[in-house]
């Protein structure tokens, strides 16, 4: 039923969201600040890693017919994803009280910047993860499978590389970049060119979205306490 999908995708939403952000500020916090660009680029690798094929076995198990093995599989890999966490160790991180309220964080200079642009960058993703299935095929090499499958390779690489650079360049210029070359990946999905623009346009976008993450995490940790 449609509500249980609802329901689904918004508790799924809230574990997510929470568990980034908390591991987001371990890293900051807890990692050396000249190593930081690199240890959130590992944890983006983490993070993304299963992207590179999970989607694609998502649809094609749609194409399949079988529904239900992709929720038992997204069912399973979050019980075990719990368990796993039970193992970090509790370590208190002493947090100034400012930090806790998001209009004050966000009046920081430049900050609401790197913010407004995280939320134009999820907004995208999030219309591409929906929209690719229902407007590419579900086979051959222009099919949405193989989209994400080389959007997830190229997004999971430039979280690394952009972690990296990111001890060493300014973290500005590398979300100047990744901005444009999402903007560029955007642009050849829609431009319906066959496969080898439409691979082009995955390989440029996943490269985006990906160095856009790991710089913005490094422009606000920057920017704040």
């Amino acid at each position: 039923a449609v509500w249980a999908m609802i329901a689904a995708a918004s508790a799924r939403g809230l574990g997510f969201g929470a568990a980034l952000v908390i591991s987001v500020a371990l890293l900051a916090g807890l990692t050396a600040p000249h190593r930081r660009g690199t240890s959130i680029g590992l944890f983006g690798v983490a993070l993304g890693a299963p992207g590179i094929v999970a989607p694609s076995i998502g649809v094609f198990l749609l194409a399949s017919g079988h529904v239900q093995v992709d929720a038992l599989i997204a069912f399973a890999c979050g019980l075990v994803g719990a368990v796993v966490a039970l193992r970090i160790p509790d370590r208190r991180l002493h947090l100034p009280r400012a930090s806790t309220n998001l209009f004050s964080a966000i009046r920081r200079p430049g900050l609401f910047l790197v913010f407004a642009g995280v939320v134009l960058t999820s907004c995208s993703l999030g219309g591409l993860v929906t929209d690719v299935p229902l407007a590419l095929p579900l086979n051959g090499l222009g099919s949405a499978a193989t989209f994400f499958l080389v959007f997830g390779v190229a997004r999971v690489v430039s979280r690394l590389l952009a972690g990296v650079l990111g001890d060493h360049q300014p973290t500005r210029l590398l979300l100047i970049a990744s901005g444009g070359l999402s903007l560029a990946g955007l642009i050849a999905l829609a431009l319906h060119g066959g496969p080898p623009i439409l691979l082009l346009g995955a390989v440029a976008y996943g490269a985006g979205n990906g160095a856009t993450q790991t710089a913005a995490f490094l422009a606000m940790s920057e920017r704040s306490t």
